[in-house]
């Protein structure tokens, strides 16, 4: 199973279970269960790149935030280094961002996930 695939599962429980909760209550419940998929990257990381992918959650209905949060899913895999590149939502600002949070971070992260990362960032024209 792709991390993805458990982040959403998380989502999908918090769904059903607090649908009616305020958006911002939402969001941190969904930036929580991202963070703690991501326990594996150095402290921030996770917590600036929610900075640029959680900015979409609050924009719509009230009660939907649960409902967008696909980009989140796929930064998931990128971050765990399954990002599969045939489904390929992430768009040139986002692997912007992507990079940039990675950049700030080298030197604290193995250089194989920093070339791995800086590769798809090129491919997608972001750098």
């Amino acid at each position: 199973m792709f991390p993805s695939e458990r982040f959403l599962a998380r989502i999908d429980k918090f769904r059903k279970s607090s649908r009616t909760e305020p958006v911002d209550r939402q969001i941190t419940m969904i930036r929580g269960s991202f963070v703690d998929m991501n326990r594996h990257l150095p402290a921030g990381v996770a917590e600036d790149l929610l900075d640029h992918f959680t900015l979409n959650l609050a924009e719509g209905p009230e009660d939907s935030a649960f409902d967008r949060c696909e980009k989140l899913a796929d930064l998931i895999d990128v971050l765990n280094e399954e990002y599969d590149s045939n489904n390929d939502p992430l768009n040139t600002e986002d692997w912007a961002a992507i990079s940039g949070v990675v950049s700030d971070y080298a030197q604290n992260l193995d250089m194989g996930f920093v070339t791995y990362i800086m590769k798809l960032a090129v491919d997608h024209h972001a750098v």
